[in-house]
């Protein structure tokens, strides 16, 4: 046909070059090697999957052949019902009646929905599979010169319902049809469950379908797992033939039901029993390919690898490996409720109100936040809520065995259905999951080896696979049970205009909803089901209206989302309300928040407590918040494993502890919460609302709600108050605390935060408090020697050991002799760091070499080797040096006169400035010398009396000081005269070649010596006296020897004073 068509174009009107035809359909009621065949197609209508064609039977009548594929929707393979039925006339034209949208709003909710929901998706072909639990039946009106001829074309529910009718129940070859050709098992159950909730006022209809659908749904079976070579052909999908394609035909089978009904009564009866299914047609203009006949359920193809040695293992380990495959009445009722669900549930379930986006101010973001009103999407659902609901009846009518479900220990095991003998009070579970695997599931025989099922009696093949299907059955229906209590509240919140309602509902969660799509919202948690609820309740409260008829519908639209706490709570949220207005009359104001205070405390360990909290805060019932948050705390966590947790150092592996631990927190914030805001909040504003008429009123209230605390025997709840009082600056009060907790929380403060001192600070003052002073000093000895992590000063450490030599002294204990003696040594080591650095503070310039010690100096203490090589050597600090000698008895003559001389020097080089004075110059020296001496005047080992004599007597010399200058400055260090009289002739009797020429200056220093002690004799003990006065008798005649050798003016004077001297020395 297609060559003669060609031949007879013209060459104008041939076709593209890339035009080619590929199939011909050819109806199936003609024959092409037939001479018998049927007049010619007059007119066809087609569309949608359905196909009408029109011929001429004689004259006066027509012939109608409908062809519809809605039955073998689900077929790999092209296949195709046909109907055919005479019309007394000759038809002028065919049109399917499409109702409106008035008509659909006025007809039944099947159809509305459909409307409803191809509007609101914008998507106008929903799948056919779907649309049989929306649609109703396709109507076609065919105008004939004898009237006008109304049909219905019967959907596969429909079909499948004529056949249990006209069979009466489902044992005839029609309904096993659609077990055995039609439809795989699951698909056919599906329709059956459909069938039945459809007709659920029909008895009769009821009962068939759903007798068919266990009759002919198979049972659940365990299969083994199979593996199979590289290169070997799967035994279950092996073709049939070697060639790579496979033209599949079957014999067609006549059915004894139709495709359309006629309405009118003129329609033929026979109609309704003329139907064949067609596969492949016999015959055909060009040949169609079909794919391989999918077997249902098949093992999917694995190479299996040669066995090795090191595989055997694993091999016999496969062996238990099985898999298993549910009946078709388990995968029906997935199929069903995913098909109820499928059209809305990518919809989204706000719709914006327009011109609702308002902008307003938000301090808290310091910018502009849009204020967003919406509607729920425009879905009926109330008529979902009635199909849920079908679909449950029908669960639980007809498997009553999942109400013991929960004590199979193999569901436990596979789903996490928790059994009653695997819980314990008060222990985390795991939520089970909502629905499982879809058609099979992945096991381990070995694994289930000596289980038994819910009634105790032990398990054999047959017994375990049945078992796992009804734990999925469960499953899915908890899944039910959960997506209708959320409609139930969905339509609660649609009927009380959710726009005004989300104005009661945060920022955040507004806007997550408002992107939020219908699938979120049926799978979202309890938290923002709360949250709905809760600002659904404070609207009637804000509203001052009565909440019982509020409390009753979702009572029975949602009893698990909303429990009696739920309704106990909003009882007492509308008590608080009533009293926060009430302002004159104080009885009845108090009466209803005590009230109010007694509901919260029956629901506090499940209700919200952040919001009752903030209602008993506004009313004032600050006491009720501490009671309600601790009282929680112990229910939620009863076994009291968050306190184990804690002790443990909070492991991260521990995930119920975590859990439990967070959960106890939760509860706290909101009592700590309270005092933030009496302390945070301005007396005046308090006075306002809560009488508090002085400063020191809530100072009062906050110590007693402190003390309420501390008499708990909640230990997590007092650390948190700890937490607290550190955070906001109570370290003074929280030391003076009598808590038997403290103690152990400030430790392991120490040793999780070693870089913090703050908690060691607290502790000592803690220890101190209690007046366990050794324990005090043992922590100030830890902070003074804290490494060099810690930002500790040098001075700060210093006044630590300081603190523990008190600390120790106050224990009034002998046996802490030894540990005081250390504490002044290591104070005496951190003092002489300290001298250290305050000497390389004042070194001019800084350079990066002095700037790096005296970090380091300030950083930690360090023992008095490295001292003394690391920063007093190294600097030229002398002394330091000295001090260092001194303080480790290292006895050195040469080199303590060395450092002295060192010091005398550097002290002068010190005052060597222009701008200083001589007579400034010499007092400042001496000065500074008397207040180094100071420190070795009781040891001689350190003090070379006679170094120091030389030395300064040489710089009075050079730098032209007075005689006695010397003299004066040693005796401020109250060094006996008697002493100095022999230092000093030792010093001259040496004869050093510096004193050559300036005997007589030396001399002179002498002799003012002498007349200083003639002056001030009284200053000197008698008895230092009187050999003081014969040493001196002895040492004139030799000074007045020696100044007679020497021929100057000052020797001269001198021989005159000593004379002069020793008169007056004789008389005393």
């Amino acid at each position: 046909p297609f060559e003669q068509f060609q031949q007879l174009l013209t060459p104008e009107q041939q076709p593209p070059s890339t035009f080619q035809l590929v199939h011909v359909r050819i109806p199936p009621n003609i024959e092409l090697n037939s001479q018998n065949r049927s007049g010619p197609v007059s007119s066809a209508y087609i569309n949608n999957g359905i196909g009408l064609m029109m011929t001429k039977r004689d004259e006066q009548n027509d012939t109608v052949l409908l062809l519809n594929r809605d039955l073998f929707l689900l077929h790999s393979n092209f296949k195709e019902s046909k109907t055919i039925f005479d019309i007394d006339g000759r038809i002028w034209n065919c049109e399917e009646i499409v109702p409106s949208l008035s008509s659909i709003r006025a007809a039944a909710l099947e159809n509305e929905l459909l409307q409803t929901i191809k509007s609101a998706s914008g998507v106008d072909n929903i799948p056919k599979l779907t649309c049989e639990y929306f649609d109703t039946p396709r109507r076609f009106a065919m105008i004939t010169p004898q009237g006008c001829f109304i049909f219905n074309k019967l959907r596969p529910i429909d079909q499948l319902t004529v056949c249990l009718r006209d069979s009466n129940g489902p044992n005839s070859d029609s309904v096993r049809l659609f077990f055995n050709k039609i439809y795989e098992k699951s698909e056919a159950c599906a329709l059956c469950l459909a069938v039945a909730l459809s007709h659920s006022n029909d008895a009769r209809i009821y009962e068939w379908a759903t007798q068919a659908y266990f009759l002919y749904s198979g049972e659940a079976e365990i299969r083994k797992k199979s593996t199979y070579n590289f290169g070997t052909t799967n035994p279950i999908t092996q073709p049939h033939s070697n060639q790579p394609f496979q033209i599949e035909s079957e014999q067609n089978e006549n059915t004894i039901y139709g495709d359309v009904t006629m309405i009118n009564r003129i329609a033929p009866k026979n109609a309704l029993n003329s139907v064949s299914i067609l596969n492949s047609p016999q015959q055909m203009s060009t040949p169609i390919f079909h794919r391989i006949k999918e077997q249902p359920r098949s093992v999917p193809f694995r190479p299996q690898p040669v066995q090795t040695n090191t595989q055997a293992t694993q091999i016999q380990t496969q062996k238990n490996e099985c898999e298993v495959f549910f009946s078709g009445k388990h995968d029906a009722i997935y199929i069903y409720l995913s098909r109820l669900m499928a059209p809305i549930w990518d919809l989204k379930l706000l719709n914006e109100l327009p011109g609702s986006r308002t902008r307003i101010e938000d301090s808290d973001t310091f910018g502009h936040v849009e204020s967003i009103f919406a509607t729920f999407a425009d879905i009926n659902i109330q008529w979902f809520l009635n199909k849920l609901n079908e679909l449950r009846k029908f669960i639980e009518l007809n498997y009553p065995h999942l109400k013991t479900i929960q004590h199979s220990q193999i569901n436990s095991l596979l789903f996490g259905i928790e059994t009653p003998s695997s819980t314990t009070p008060g222990r985390a579970t795991t939520s089970p999951k909502f629905a499982t695997h879809f058609q099979s599931l992945p096991i381990n025989l070995q694994v289930l080896v000596g289980l038994t099922t819910a009634s105790g009696m032990p398990l054999n093949e047959e017994k375990l696979a049945s078992e796992i299907e009804l734990g999925s059955i469960y499953l899915i229906k908890q899944f039910l049970n959960r997506i209708i209590e959320i409609f139930g509240l969905w339509k609660i919140l649609d009927d009380h205009k959710f726009h005004f309602i989300s104005e009661k509902l945060d920022k955040q969660t507004q806007v997550l909803m408002m992107n939020m799509q219908i699938k979120n919202f049926l799978l979202s948690d309890d938290n923002l089901l709360d949250q709905l609820i809760t600002a659904l309740l404070y609207r009637y409260i804000d509203d001052n209206a009565c909440t019982d008829l509020l409390n009753q519908s979702l009572k029975q639209m949602c009893p698990s989302l909303y429990t009696n706490e739920n309704a106990i709570f909003s009882k007492a949220c509308e008590k608080l309300k009533q009293a926060l207005n009430i302002k004159n009359d104080t009885y009845e104001r108090d009466r209803l928040l005590k009230e109010a205070v007694e509901l919260m405390k029956q629901i506090g360990f499940v209700a919200n407590l952040g919001q009752v909290c903030d209602m008993l805060y506004q009313a004032g019932c600050y006491e009720a918040i501490f009671e309600l948050c601790i009282t929680a705390a112990e229910k939620r966590d009863p076994q009291n494993i968050a306190l184990y947790y804690y002790k443990k150092n909070e492991p991260p592996e521990d995930v119920q502890g975590q859990h439990y631990y967070q959960i106890r927190c939760e509860c706290y914030k909101s009592m700590l919460d309270c005092l933030n805001n009496l302390v945070k909040t301005p007396t005046v504003t308090l006075g306002q609302k809560n009488n508090f008429t002085s400063k020191e009123k809530l100072e009062d209230q906050i110590a007693y709600l402190i003390r309420y605390v501390v008499c708990s025997k909640d230990e997590l709840a007092q650390v948190g108050l700890f937490n607290w009082m550190i955070t906001i600056g109570f370290e003074k009060k929280l030391v003076t605390i009598d808590s038997p907790f403290l103690e152990n929380y400030l430790i392991k403060q120490v040793q999780n935060q070693s870089k913090n001192r703050i908690y060691l600070d607290l502790l000592w003052r803690h220890y101190d408090y209690k007046k366990d002073y050794i324990k005090a000093a043992k922590v100030l000895t830890m902070l003074a020697e804290k490494d060099s992590a810690s930002p500790i000063s040098l001075r700060e450490r210093v006044e630590y050991l300081t603190q523990a030599i008190v600390a120790l002294n106050s224990s009034q204990k002998s046996s802490v002799k030894d540990e005081i003696a250390e504490l002044n040594d290591k104070k005496d080591v951190a003092l002489l760091q300290e001298k250290i650095y305050d000497e390389l503070s004042r070194f001019e310039p800084r350079t990066d070499a002095v700037q790096d010690a005296l970090n380091q100096l300030d950083s930690q203490l360090y023992d008095i080797t490295k001292l003394y090589y690391d920063f007093a050597e190294k600097f030229e600090i002398y002394y330091s040096q000295l001090a260092i000698f001194k303080m480790s008895r290292h006895e050195d003559p040469k080199a303590i006169e060395i450092l002295w001389k060192q010091i005398i020097a550097n002290e002068l080089d010190k005052l060597s400035r222009p701008d200083l004075k001589p007579s400034d110059l010499k007092y400042q020296l001496a000065e500074n010398i008397i207040s180094i001496a100071k420190e070795y005047i009781d040891d001689e080992k350190y003090f070379p009396l006679m170094v120091l004599i030389d030395s300064l007597e040489f710089v009075s010399l050079s730098r032209g000081f007075e005689p006695e200058w010397c003299c004066t400055l040693l005796r401020k260090l109250n060094l006996p005269f008697e002493q100095l009289i022999q230092a000093y002739h030792s010093v001259y009797l040496r004869k050093d070649i510096k004193w050559a020429e300036n005997s007589s200056r030396f001399i002179n220093t002498i002799f003012c010596l002498i007349e200083m002690f003639t002056k001030a004799p009284k200053a000197t003990s008698e008895t230092d006296k009187v050999f003081f006065l014969r040493t001196v008798k002895d040492l004139i005649p030799k000074y007045l020897t020696e100044l007679y050798g020497i021929n100057d003016d000052l020797s001269k004077e001198l021989i005159n004073g000593f004379k002069s001297l020793n008169c007056i020395i004789e008389r005393m």
